[in-house]
């Protein structure tokens, strides 16, 4: 498996290549813009990669993709009653395109 490092500094970069401002010393500005490098797999890079638009690095991607939350931060926040009709809510829909799927494949058969 072929791995490819991602890092601020490096190929791909958090900072989008800019240098410390005007006055600001290299020492000072690599403490404010720290990084971390991680290793992708070749195909977790393309998938990645694939995602990034022209405008955006990839600790952007990575920010876009992942979002806000976790789905932990909203673990609990129905009651059983909520949670119960919720679930009711999906089965059926899952029922219904299961329904729909079977007769696609149906059409299909008989073309």
């Amino acid at each position: 498996m072929l791995n490819d490092s991602v890092s601020g500094e490096g190929a791909i970069s958090a900072n989008r290549g800019r240098g410390p401002a005007k006055g600001l010393c290299r020492a000072a500005y690599d403490c404010m813009h720290m990084s971390k490098s991680i290793r992708l797999s070749e195909e977790a890079y393309e998938r990645l990669a694939a995602h990034k638009r022209d405008d955006e690095t990839f600790s952007d991607v990575v920010l876009r993709l992942a979002g806000e939350r976790s789905l932990l931060d909203i673990a609990g926040i129905l009651d059983d009653r909520e949670a119960d009709a919720l679930r009711k809510a999906v089965e059926e829909r899952r029922e219904r395109r299961q329904d729909e799927l079977e007769r696609v494949a149906d059409d299909l058969r008989e073309a």
